[in-house]
């Protein structure tokens, strides 16, 4: 109530009729016998919103569609990620927008509704069909549907592409382009707890996708309303949006803070467990020096005087032999009395 009375009086009911709302299905509310609300009037597929705005303005399949926003295996920030959707969601809204009005046109002609007319109030007053606005409250309600996929995609992209880079742009469209397959590690990645995901009380993604949207709300109404602003008003609505793309920049940077904690805190454990193991192989086996290849290069060893443990730790560690260096470090050891140079 706390939310859907004051929205409904928002868009025009009386307070009485607010209160009074009922639910249609799990879509909208609705006031019952005053109203003929159509409902589900269409299904916004937000989610291809986003794959056309990092994509040149085509679907996966190479489909042009929309004007050409761009591609993430150009974009060099997330804010350009934002104005590519931000701009497709604009031409695809007022798509569906003349669509729907001309569609309520053929309606009233070809498809009136005389018996629900009798029952719904002010139409027989009005002498109006439902169909042409006869009803006390006339809406067209379409469905923004993918939302949480947006969030997640969002997340995504803003989290392994440009915030800890661990992916480029390309590799993430190809994988997606490819339907994951032969990206199987990629997409393992983007559906573990390691992403943020829109939904789980996690304020990286759901506090993105709900200030984004607030945000572009107060700017479509800026935009389309600042003729008529004041010059005091106008500053006060650019001060408002400053500062909520500001606090969004803030949710950023505060996220990945928490990001990089808690990732250190996780690996800490894996790492002291590795190390330890690392030493009982060494002491077990009379190794005299083990050094990292990955994270200490060598200018030169000889080959033949060395040996490669790792099958030795992935076996103290229960890694599987299989394993791959994203899972395992490689480590490679001198024997005692081998020349090490």
């Amino acid at each position: 109530d706390d939310v859907t009375i004051p929205s409904m009086i928002a868009n025009g009911r009386t307070v009485e009729d607010a209160r009074n709302y009922q639910v249609v299905g799990c879509v909208e509310p609705d006031t019952a016998g005053k109203e003929y609300g159509w409902h589900d009037a269409a299904y916004f597929n937000c989610n291809k919103i986003l794959e056309i705005a990092i994509n040149h303005g085509r679907t996966n399949d190479g489909l042009q569609v929309g004007p050409d926003t761009g591609s993430l295996e150009d974009f060099t920030s997330f804010d350009q990620v934002l104005e590519a959707y931000d701009k497709q969601m604009e031409y695809f809204v007022n798509l569906m927008v003349a669509y729907l009005n001309k569609l309520d046109l053929v309606h009233q002609e070809v498809k009136p509704l005389p018996y629900l007319s009798n029952l719904i109030e002010g139409c027989v007053a009005n002498g109006k069909d439902a169909t042409k606005g006869g009803a006390i409250y006339n809406y067209t309600g379409p469905q923004g549907v993918g939302v949480g996929s947006v969030g997640d995609g969002l997340a995504t992209i803003k989290q392994l592409v440009f915030d800890e880079k661990k992916i480029t742009g390309k590799e993430l469209l190809d994988a997606v382009r490819d339907n994951w397959v032969g990206h199987e590690k990629l997409y393992a990645l983007v559906n573990s707890d390691y992403v943020h995901h829109y939904g789980n009380d996690d304020d990286y993604a759901d506090m993105l996708e709900v200030m984004q949207v607030e945000l572009n709300n107060k700017l479509q109404e800026y935009q389309k309303n600042q003729a008529s602003y004041t010059d005091a008003i106008r500053q006060l609505k650019e001060s408002e949006l400053q500062d909520m793309n500001a606090r969004i920049q803030q949710l950023y940077n505060t996220a990945n803070q928490e990001l990089e904690a808690k990732s250190n805190e996780l690996i800490a454990p894996i790492i002291e467990k590795a190390q330890e193991a690392i030493k009982k192989i060494g002491r077990d086996n009379g190794f005299t020096i083990i050094f990292d290849e990955t994270s200490q290069p060598m200018a030169y060893y000889d080959e033949k005087s060395v040996q490669d443990i790792m099958p030795i730790v992935k076996q103290a560690l229960g890694i599987p032999a299989e394993a791959t260096p994203e899972t395992a470090m490689g480590m490679t050891a001198a024997p005692e009395a081998a020349p090490v140079q």
